[in-house]
């Protein structure tokens, strides 16, 4: 009997026991829940979480989003939206960091600057916007932008003659980037009046842009020339071939021949010298009638002894129309009644395609 008794009590103890033990698990993880829901808010309501949570969610839309503004301030011409976002996203590959600006924070505000590679990169406000779970205050991005300015490069301007292209990145550039046309090229000044298809200079305007670009440009028969021969004179206006060359050295120097036998009355044989000099110049050109007013004056001048000592061409240019651009120096000493003079005279001569060939037209001293 006594057994039984023990054995009932004994029971009992131990339903009991386990009661009070599942109570304290309970407890336990109650608290435990409710532990980690606090730390689980307090955590979300820190602003370093949230604006970390920014960092890390700054997609490619919301960049764009941000620098709508300077992708339309670059040349269109140059980079696409999507090209400037290329590179935008590039440049914070590195990571993004933050600073607060402790002297715009207040209590229920916070403002991070961002930065990138030590440049200031953009602006984040954080404002408490009421409280959440356990009173913590609830923090959310009431101010965002995006400055990448630091990438922008104002662009260069570059002058080139109207038959060269220009291309940024491989890409042509169009009528959107031309700031100037139709200026004159210096030494063809003189013969823009009389004739309509000279080349002319033209600006254009490269950039802005963000990052590098790659300018490349290529003259009239595409080959490629940097930026300082595209601006050139010397270069710009040296474009013909050897073979154009050689023509044009042999007729511009049998007519410089000729045109200081003549101008000397050399042997006296003015009308001899008259018609060789011809065989150089467009019949009829002001140059032809320049020779024929210059016949009678020279009948006067006595027999002078004159050579040419030197020819030195400086650029043979060929044009639109089948004109040539011919400039040349030439040294000549003359002889006149035991007087010994040496003179070198700078000439441009315009010379044009005839039924005989190629001819002189026109001839500017300099």
């Amino acid at each position: 009997m006594k057994f039984d008794i023990k054995k009932t009590f004994s029971q009992k103890m131990l339903k009991t026991v386990a009661i009070y033990a599942a109570i304290f698990l309970v407890i336990a993880i109650v608290g435990l829940i409710i532990l980690w829901n606090y730390m689980d808010a307090y955590e979300k309501s820190q602003p370093k979480n949230v604006i970390d949570s920014y960092i890390f969610n700054l997609d490619d839309a919301h960049i764009k989003r941000l620098s709508a503004d300077y992708m339309q301030a670059v040349n269109h011409d140059v980079q696409s939206d999507d090209d400037c976002l290329a590179i935008f996203r590039a440049s914070i590959s590195s990571g993004v960091t933050y600073a607060r600006n402790m002297s715009e924070c207040t209590e229920d505000k916070m403002v991070y600057m961002l930065m990138c590679d030590g440049n200031t990169m953009g602006k984040v406000v954080l404002t408490a916007n009421g409280t959440g779970a356990f009173g913590l205050s609830q923090w959310q991005v009431s101010e965002e932008s995006l400055d990448f300015s630091y990438l922008l490069n104002e662009g260069e301007t570059l002058e080139v003659p109207d038959t060269y292209k220009v291309y940024a990145n491989g890409r042509l550039l169009g009528r959107n980037s031309i700031v100037q046309r139709d200026t004159p090229i210096t030494v063809l000044k003189d013969f823009y009046a009389d004739y309509d298809t000279l080349p002319y200079m033209m600006t254009y305007q490269v950039g802005p842009y963000f990052g590098d670009v790659e300018i490349t440009i290529t003259d009239a028969e595409g080959n490629s020339v940097t930026p300082e021969q595209a601006s050139d004179p010397a270069f710009i206006l040296d474009n013909c071939s050897n073979s154009e060359k050689d023509t044009l050295d042999n007729l511009v120097s049998g007519f410089i021949d000729s045109y200081v036998r003549f101008t000397t009355n050399a042997d006296e044989k003015l009308d001899e010298n008259y018609a060789d000099v011809l065989t150089y110049i467009v019949p009829e050109s002001d140059l032809a009638q320049r020779m024929a007013d210059a016949l009678n004056g020279l009948k006067w001048n006595k027999n002078q002894d004159a050579e040419v000592l030197s020819k030195t061409a400086h650029y043979r240019t060929r044009l639109a129309g089948g004109l040539y651009l011919y400039d040349v120096s030439y040294e000549v000493k003359v002889t006149h009644q035991g007087v010994t003079t040496t003179t070198v005279e700078n000439v441009r001569f315009l010379l044009s395609q005839t039924v005989d060939g190629l001819k002189v037209e026109r001839m500017l001293n300099y």
